[in-house]
């Protein structure tokens, strides 16, 4: 099965997109540039301490090397997401790399136009690396076009929203340790795990721990683990037949009791009734690198990439376009006019 995801790696030049289904906290630290855009439903991301609210159609971009995570607020959201290595930048612009920016769509009007055409060009390229039929080298090179397109307006947006880098060599090694107890978590929690094992992996103690996870993500460490065995526990619903009462033991959880209480707190249904609902929907995802991504069949994806995708294709053939406007007012005014003078002739 394909699914909706492409990689470019040509020196430089090395981008990475996917669209993905979004579930519960998970934490994440790169060194790509990435852009997010809400493709489906609502979800809330932390990025530098701060909770941002993103609805359909909203889009936030940050700069590498900075800690974030994403929560679904909606069942079933999906979410675009295009990454791409600083180093491009920084061929044009040598002070690239002090910067730090984040910046969402829905705050500055000043670069809501550049939003608009990253939309158009995200959807248009998708659209053309998962398409079923060969591309040519000439179509391979007009999409590479649109790609250049996509990086120019998000330097535009860079530009706009980015400020100078003020972290220390000791606050960047302290993201690192975060990255490195998330990690730890992140492979092992199925098991029981306690607040000062993760403080040992990190170097710090407990109580310097637990504000730390609630600095870096808004959460507890509690909370965080609890996270990510429900999110565990939902893509085995979906895509495995197991029985609750063994999800919930793979899981990490202590019982199936416990499990069933905590998976109907955070997603308003019984693991049963989810996966019920999730076979209704007939979900198809594949899960690698804790991302479930869809699948370039599904309609409704398909159906949003076409219809933005589509826009940008109008805006290149601008010209003909309009003429074809002009011919068919033209023709329209001539239809009226023959029909009003049928009707004057009624009327006689």
């Amino acid at each position: 099965m394909k699914y909706f995801r492409y990689t470019i790696d040509r020196g430089l030049l090395q981008v990475k997109s996917h669209i993905y289904r979004i579930s519960t906290y998970h934490y994440n630290w790169h060194n790509h540039i990435e852009l997010l855009w809400v493709l489906k439903g609502a979800l809330e991301v932390c990025v530098e301490g701060q909770a941002y609210t993103l609805q359909r159609d909203d889009m936030i971009l940050y700069s590498s090397q900075c800690g974030h995570a994403t929560l679904a607020l909606e069942e079933d959201t999906i979410a675009l997401v295009f990454h791409v290595e600083p180093q491009w930048f920084l061929q044009y612009d040598q002070d690239f790399m002090k910067y730090r920016f984040v910046s969402v769509s829905t705050q500055d009007i000043n670069i809501a136009e550049r939003y608009k055409e990253l939309r158009q060009s995200l959807a248009y390229i998708m659209n053309h690396h998962t398409a079923e039929i060969s591309i040519s080298a000439l179509e391979t090179m007009k999409v590479d076009g649109v790609i250049y397109t996509v990086l120019s307006d998000v330097y535009e947006i860079i530009l706009a929203s980015r400020y100078e880098n003020q972290l220390s060599t000791k606050i960047l090694h302290q993201e690192e340790n975060f990255e490195r107890m998330v990690h730890f978590i992140d492979e092992h929690f199925r098991d029981r795990l306690e607040l000062a094992t993760i403080a040992d992996v990190g170097g710090y103690t407990e109580s310097y721990t637990s504000q730390l996870f609630k600095r870096q993500l808004g959460i507890t460490f509690l909370e965080y683990v609890s996270r990510m065995r429900l999110r565990e526990a939902a893509i085995r619903l979906v895509n495995t037949d197991d029985m609750v009462i063994h999800i919930a033991s793979y899981c990490g959880f202590p019982d199936v009791k416990a499990f069933n209480s905590a998976f109907k707190k955070h997603f308003k249904l019984t693991p049963s009734a989810y996966r019920e609902r999730a076979k209704r929907i007939e979900r198809h995802t594949v899960l690698e690198d804790w991302k479930e991504y869809i699948s370039s069949d599904d309609t409704e994806i398909k159906g949003i990439l076409t219809m933005y995708g589509s826009y940008l294709t109008r805006e290149n053939v601008k010209y003909e376009e309009n003429e074809y406007t002009k011919q068919s007012l033209v023709s329209k005014v001539q239809r009226v006019k023959e029909e009003l003078q049928q009707l004057l002739q009624t009327l006689e």
